[in-house]
């Protein structure tokens, strides 16, 4: 089955191998685009999505090798498939197109099923990569994920200055008792799906659920100016959510600290992205302490918001693996 209306740009100085290339491309059910120049070719890319590229390699001003060599270095290029298509058969210079990141090659005279059968394999093999991708970037932070598919390794990392938060629904395990698993894991998708959609707000980074628990933080991945006030605001409306909603079958607790952590990618059969650090223990047990439907935060945190939100102190309690520690709630 031929992939619905890809769009293929044919760059080649060849007028003549243009029109043949747009019919070929019209016949077989594709949106061919054609260009004359690899200048012209690259300003069709900044304005519009394109699935393959068929570029000649031989054309003045700039070659085929010098366009791929630009496309390959473009983060928003690189991943797009370019077959070369030569008049002659220069093993070296065929080799150096292979070398520099092209798919494939053609020659001319161009064979119509030749041609066909590159384009659907490298458009196949396009798709897939595409997928991949895409799930590589919706369970890993952007940046990570990146230097993943890139190098196939990330460095763990140092953060001097993160925000993390951590929610848990209070009551949830007495409310859910006798629930079939579609109503659990249904009701589960309609609040994480929420939440996921208020830290999107903010430009900040989902960690993980835990049963019925939810971790996010910034400044962790990617930097983010403000991520404190910015965590504590989306806490606000994660809690606001909760407790507007017309059946209260439970509450949220949540707890927020601010501090270095250290973060990395775990796992050989599934990856996960996990931080780690005693800001991260201190946020869970802030989250433990909060009451019912409020925001808890330490002392040192409290210190950080106090020119941004009122806070109130609930008082000292015994913080595992701490001490003594004043707590503080989010008032406004």
């Amino acid at each position: 089955m031929v992939d619905e209306k890809a769009k293929i740009l044919i760059i080649d100085d060849s007028h003549l191998i243009g029109k043949i290339l747009m019919k070929l491309f019209d016949r077989f059910g594709y949106d061919g685009i054609y260009k004359s120049s690899a200048q012209s070719g690259l300003e069709y890319l900044e304005q519009n999505p394109i699935d393959l590229i068929i570029s000649d390699i031989h054309m003045p001003e700039m070659d085929g090798l010098q366009l791929l060599k630009i496309l390959k270095e473009n983060d928003d290029y690189q991943n797009i498939p370019v077959i070369m298509l030569t008049g002659d058969l220069d093993d070296s210079c065929l080799a150096e197109s292979l070398e520099s990141g092209a798919t494939d090659f053609l020659t001319k005279p161009i064979k119509s099923a030749v041609l066909r059968a590159r384009v659907k394999t490298a458009l196949a093999a396009k798709k897939q990569k595409d997928k991949h991708h895409a799930l590589m970037m919706n369970i890993l932070p952007k940046n990570v994920a990146k230097e993943i598919l890139e190098t196939g390794y990330s460095d763990p990392k140092f953060v001097n200055d993160a925000t993390v938060v951590f929610t848990d629904f209070q009551g949830f395990t007495k409310a859910s008792t006798g629930w079939t698993a579609q109503e659990l894991v249904g009701t589960l998708k309609k609040y994480f799906d929420a939440f996921d959609d208020i830290i999107k707000k903010y430009d900040l980074e989902k960690l993980k659920t835990i049963g019925d628990g939810y971790m996010y933080a910034g400044n962790v991945s990617q930097n983010l100016e403000g991520h404190s006030e910015k965590c504590v605001r989306a806490a606000i409306e994660i809690r606001d959510y909760v407790v507007n909603q017309e059946v209260k079958d439970f509450s949220i607790r949540i707890g927020i600290d601010v501090g270095s952590v250290m973060a990395g990618v775990i796992g050989k059969i599934r990856l996960s992205y996990d931080i780690w650090g005693n800001t991260v223990n201190l946020a869970s047990r802030m989250e433990s302490l909060a009451p019912e439907n409020e925001i808890a935060v330490s002392a040192f945190t409290k210190f950080l918001l106090s020119e941004t939100f009122e806070l109130e102190s609930i008082g000292i309690k015994q913080v595992k693996g701490v001490g003594d520690l004043e707590v503080f709630i989010v008032k406004s």
